[in-house]
């Protein structure tokens, strides 16, 4: 008897620290794909256009707060970033803040408002170009972070914030949107993705970037538990 219970004692000892090991080993995971990808992730804040002219030509309401903000994510080392479409596409002024708090003034180089993508440039000389995943080899229930700027948080804490989930689903169309987007192939997490994290990356646990978080889905305009990203194939071909 008391052999047999020794063997049960050995046994759950031994599961436990496996179960420990892969615990510390996702932990680890995590922390090194934020700490890889975290230099590549910038803040956005803009001025929107003042002349009420440019919104009443568009049908579009004045708005009150004409300051906003949102993420972009450094593609080489020469100061080019991509972001959404509609986080700079009435600004006036783009301001880049980077890792450390330093920011630097941006101009937009071209904006592709069909797919909701934007490359903007700044003469930030300490960005790190994003390394790129396969957003075409992605499955159900892999695990993700989301990085970014949300409620302009980048510009207190002088690096991205980041989340954590899953890929909820992938392959979501929604086709044209009243904004006059078009979203197809789309990545659904459950990663918390908040108002200023359009523009930020989606990235694997290996650090690489498979998407570009773009809009969520909830009644309260905050996070739902539904975002989703455009595919870093489609952002890499626009």
């Amino acid at each position: 008897m008391i052999r047999v219970l020794l063997t049960i004692y050995l046994f759950s000892c031994i599961s436990c620290d496996k179960e420990e090991n892969h615990l510390d080993y996702f932990n680890k995971s995590v922390i090194n794909a934020i700490e890889k990808a975290s230099f590549s992730v910038v803040g956005i804040t803009i001025e929107m256009k003042s002349d009420i002219s440019f919104y009443q030509n568009l049908g579009l309401k004045y708005p009150d707060n004409k300051n906003s903000f949102g993420s972009g994510l450094a593609i080489d080392n020469r100061g080019y970033i991509v972001t959404n479409a509609h986080v700079v596409e009435n600004a006036d002024k783009i301001v880049v803040t980077t890792v450390g708090g330093n920011k630097y003034p941006a101009e937009i180089i071209g904006v592709d408002r069909l797919t909701d993508i934007a490359l903007i440039k700044t003469e930030a000389n300490n960005l790190i170009s994003a390394t790129f995943g396969n957003s075409k080899e992605l499955n159900r229930g892999e695990w993700v972070v989301a990085l970014g700027n949300p409620y302009n948080l980048f510009s207190v804490s002088k690096k991205p914030t980041s989340t954590i989930g899953i890929i909820s689903g992938n392959n979501v169309n929604f086709g044209l949107k009243e904004s006059g987007h078009v979203y197809q192939n789309m990545i659904q997490t459950d990663a918390s993705i908040n108002p200023g994290n359009s523009g930020g990356p989606l990235i694997n646990l290996e650090g690489e970037v498979i998407g570009i978080n773009t809009f969520i889905v909830s009644e309260s305009k905050g996070s739902g538990g539904i975002g989703f990203s455009i595919p870093i194939d489609r952002v890499q071909s626009i």
